[in-house]
């Protein structure tokens, strides 16, 4: 049976849409996000974005390379918040994945249409703006339909490689 609309934007409302990039700040809020989706009896949505160097002349091969590493930064910070709990998987919500390629900005608001809220990473530091605030983070605010929150800042000693690291 197809879902309606309605009944599709009802069902996200418990839906907690998180960014990744790999960062021990995404990492920190994939855990603030497993602790909203959980008080709402939700689940999580997490979402990493990348984009396709500028110049690349085989497309398949540049798509293919930055999708799987995209996945790999997914399941690196999946695998953080497991250590982070001691391994009690229990604890945390349901947390589906989404892989997608384009603007950051732009594809966390349109993943958060219709959830419950929009967890961010909170950056120090050169691009990181007022209380954190990346040109990713204020662009997903512009457009978002419901609200953009940043994770409490962290120590950033421990930093996982992201996607931009790992660029073959």
């Amino acid at each position: 049976m197809e879902q309606t609309r309605e009944e599709s934007v009802v069902s996200r409302s418990s839906v907690v849409v998180v960014g990744l990039d790999g960062s021990r700040a995404s990492v920190e809020a994939l855990a603030e996000a497993c602790e909203l989706a959980r008080a709402r009896q939700g689940e999580v949505e997490a979402v990493t974005v990348w984009r396709s160097p500028p110049g690349i002349r085989n497309e398949g091969l540049a798509y293919r390379r930055g999708h799987e590493q995209a996945v790999r930064v997914q399941a690196a910070a999946v695998a953080s918040l497991t250590d982070q709990l001691g391994g009690q998987t229990s604890a945390a919500p349901p947390i589906s994945g989404v892989v997608v390629e384009g603007d950051p900005g732009e594809l966390l608001a349109r993943a958060g249409r219709g959830a419950a809220c929009i967890v961010l990473g909170r950056r120090g530091g050169p691009g990181g703006g007022p209380g954190g605030a990346t040109p990713t983070v204020r662009r997903c605010r512009r457009l978002s339909s419901c609200p953009v929150l940043l994770a409490a800042s962290v120590p950033q000693e421990a930093e996982v490689p992201t996607y931009r690291d790992q660029r073959p």
